[in-house]
This record gives structure tokens, C-alpha cells and sequence, in this order.
């Protein structure tokens, strides 16, 4: 059975998305429309020939920058669900990225969504928006006299089927490094370790302009350094004594959040535990990841005869803020 020292595979690839779509631990603005694995899928109904007249608008001008931005009153990945994904592109297998601006107005409203790079998809372009204008909430922008003013906000939804086949169990660790100034605004981002594909390695760092200043205060702290450097890491492990060592501190940083999940993948591949067993931290950051990791099919390990085999294991997640210089 192999365990130790392999790279992250189908549980870091199923989780992370999660980590930074999900995250109500960053409430970073983008909506993932992962689908369960089994979800029914029926023919597709007839597409609209026009879009709806909310869409079909020509884009307002720009509004001047106000002096406070609206931001997000909840956390954007709740604006676009699994069963929000189109019957016609969930039949079509029709995936992509969807970038668009939303023009806000005073009172925190989405007044009109603009797609600024096509998914390639018209179905899921106009799901895009039509979700948005009809979810999306946030606290209105401010001009320098303290006028609720309009505001526009850019962000992308990442359209992505179930995984196809049962993906495999592995161990490993991925991590990606902000740098955030004393406001709490992300000016830099790289992924420093890589764990699974070269896309969804790049996921934490496409939304990283708009994460919300607070989220990246408490990730930085609130001290008065121009830039701080902040690793935010999630790795999985198979045995408690690689859990143990996955949460040990890592000189020269201090750890601004710690989250650990447990969970056990059944003979059948099916996930039938997930819970968060120890959190240390700013509950500002707790975040939980078991909702979706519950809804991938993975395959599962197999003992010396080749027989599949319950397997328990530990999913953490660290946000580490580097010291010194």
C-alpha cells in the first residue's frame, strides 16, 4: 500500500478548490459550481435563444473609484451553487472560466453583471450573471464625504464538472504565499508548492485581489509592517504521527490559523466521516470543508491481496505569517 511521500492527489485535488472557493475562510469573491458525484443527468432542455433583459444591456460606464469600494456582504462562494450549473452544460460536459464585472449600485445592489472573458460557453456566461444579479449582496462604496456611491467589483466563476472517475487517495502538501500590506489588501501572490495539476494549482492565487482587507489583516495581523509574507498551506496525511507532524510550528512563522479535519474514505470509496477535529486561531478564519468533500468518489486504497480497505485519515490547514524580514 503506498502512503508516505506520495504527491497530493485526489483528495488535495477535491479539497482544493474548496480552500479557496469555499472559503468562507478567505471570503475570497469566487464561486465554484463543483457537482456532486451521481447527480442526475437528464437531456437538456431547450437553450434560450435571447438572453434575459437584465443581461442583453449594454455595459453602464465606469463609475469614478469611490474613496471606501463595496465589498461582498457575505461570502461570494454562496452566490452559485451545485445545482445552479446549467441542465444544458451538465449534459454538454461544458466547463470553463467566467470573468465578470458587477456594476454596483448605492445601496449594495448588483445593478448589471458584464462578462469581461467568455467561459466559451454563452449557457454558462449568462449563468453566470443571472446568479449573481440575483444573489449577489454587498455593502455599498462611499465617496470622500461619506455618499453611499456606485462601485463595480471583478471577479471570475469557475464552471468545473465532477471528477470523472474516482480519484486516488494520496498524501501531500500544497502551499501558496500572499503578501499582504498593512491594510489588509493583497498585492502579491505565488504558488510556492505545487500538489496536483497545473490549473487547480493556480486556484488560490486568480481571486486574490479581491479578498476582503479584514480577512487579510487577520491573516497578516494587524501590526504596522508594510508588507507581510503569509503562507496559507493544507496538506493531507494518512497516519496520526504525519498529522502530528504536519501541525508542528515551522520556524520563523507564526501560526495565524490552524484547522484539522478528520475523515475516513469507506472500501467503496465513498467518504463517510468528515469533521473538524482541532482549531487554534482566529475564528475569523474558521472555514469547513467537509460539506463538499463528502460529495467526491475517490478510490480507495487497497491491502497486500488487493482488496479495497477503509481508510482514515487528516486533512490541515495552516496560515502561517512569516517573521522577520
Amino acid at each position: 500500500m503506498r502512503r508516505e511521500g506520495e504527491r497530493a492527489g485526489g483528495i488535495m485535488k477535491a479539497i482544493g478548490g474548496i480552500m479557496l472557493v469555499a472559503i468562507a475562510l478567505l471570503c475570497i469573491g469566487s464561486a465554484q459550481a463543483d457537482i456532486p458525484k451521481g447527480a442526475p443527468v437528464t437531456a437538456p432542455p431547450p437553450i434560450p435563444m435571447a438572453p434575459p433583459p437584465a443581461l442583453s444591456k449594454p455595459a453602464p460606464p465606469l463609475p469614478p473609484t469611490p474613496k471606501v469600494r463595496a465589498k461582498p456582504a457575505e461570502s461570494p462562494g454562496t452566490w452559485i451553487n451545485p445545482d445552479d450549473y446549467p441542465k444544458a452544460a451538465l449534459y454538454n460536459e461544458m466547463t470553463g472560466n467566467s470573468a465578470f464585472r458587477l456594476f454596483i449600485d448605492p445601496t449594495g445592489k448588483v445593478s448589471h453583471c458584464q462578462i469581461t472573458v467568455s467561459s466559451g460557453f454563452e449557457v454558462l456566461d449568462n449563468a453566470t450573471c443571472e446568479r449573481l444579479i440575483e444573489h449577489g449582496k454587498f455593502t455599498p462604496a462611499r465617496d470622500g464625504k461619506g455618499k453611499l456611491v456606485a462601485d463595480v467589483w471583478n471577479s471570475r466563476v469557475v464552471w468545473k464538472m465532477p471528477f470523472a472517475t474516482p480519484q486516488p487517495i494520496r498524501e501531500g502538501t500544497g502551499i501558496a504565499t500572499f503578501q499582504i500590506n498593512k491594510l489588509g489588501v493583497v498585492t502579491d501572490c505565488a504558488v510556492k508548492v505545487k500538489s496536483w495539476d497545473a490549473e487547480t494549482s493556480q486556484e488560490p492565487c486568480w481571486n486574490s485581489d479581491n479578498m476582503p482587507p479584514l480577512a487579510g489583516l487577520e491573516m497578516r495581523g494587524y501590526g504596522e509592517e508594510p508588507i507581510v509574507e503569509v503562507d496559507m498551506e493544507w496538506s493531507s496525511s494518512f497516519s496520526s504521527a504525519g498529522r502530528d507532524r504536519l501541525m508542528q510550528d515551522r520556524p520563523g512563522y507564526q501560526t495565524r490559523s490552524l484547522l484539522v479535519f478528520r475523515f475516513e474514505v469507506n472500501a467503496e470509496g465513498r467518504m463517510t466521516q468528515c469533521a473538524m477535529e482541532r482549531q487554534r486561531g482566529s475564528e475569523k478564519l474558521i472555514h469547513n470543508i467537509c460539506s463538499q468533500a463528502v460529495k467526491q468518489l475517490y478510490a480507495p486504497l487497497k491491502d497486500a491481496t488487493g482488496t479495497p480497505v477503509s481508510t482514515p485519515g487528516w486533512i490541515i490547514n495552516r496560515i502561517l505569517r512569516k517573521l522577520g524580514p
